[in-house]
């Protein structure tokens, strides 16, 4: 009898909603890991990193990111340039592969982050890329979103949008 009562407690811990602490904890966990991954560029995540649970299908952790910063119009350069625009666009493609690997493992990370979930529960990591009005973005795509289930033997899918 005492064995099934622990099991049943034990069942029932691990399959709980995280807490809010839980998600803040994550939000920040995956800000840090963008922020680590361009260093050099302090202005790549715009605004926090957003966690809810969703119950009966898991956690969405939402992001925003924009790849490279673009030139800017102002009075002394009224205009963009063609080379501008062009080196914006290039080191936009030259992070897109980072962006995904860092989406990839952000979503497989996020496993524990979060314990207590349920093997079945769902763990979506999405991010929006910002795009500028005047830039070519094509072969940019406008969201990336990471998709894994808590159990560990899940692999993480990868959804271009």
């Amino acid at each position: 009898m005492l064995l099934v009562l622990t099991l049943s407690l034990a069942l029932t811990a691990a399959d709980r909603k995280p807490t809010r602490g839980e998600l803040v904890v994550a939000e920040k966990q995956f800000d840090a890991m963008v922020q680590k991954q361009w260093i050099d560029d302090p202005y790549v995540l715009l605004g926090n990193t957003r966690a809810i649970y969703v119950d009966g299908f898991g956690v969405v952790l939402t992001a925003e990111i924009n790849l490279s910063t673009g030139p800017t119009v102002s009075p002394f350069s009224p205009t963009i340039s063609k080379e501008s625009i062009a080196r914006h666009r290039d080191k936009k493609l030259q992070r897109l592969p980072q962006l995904k690997e860092l989406i990839r493992k952000g979503t497989d990370t996020a496993r524990t982050w979060f314990p207590g979930l349920a093997a079945t529960d769902n763990l979506v990591v999405g991010v929006t890329v910002l795009k500028y009005q005047w830039e070519d973005a094509t072969g940019i795509p406008s969201q990336l979103v990471g998709v894994t289930q808590q159990r560990k033997d899940a692999a993480v899918k990868l959804q271009e949008n």
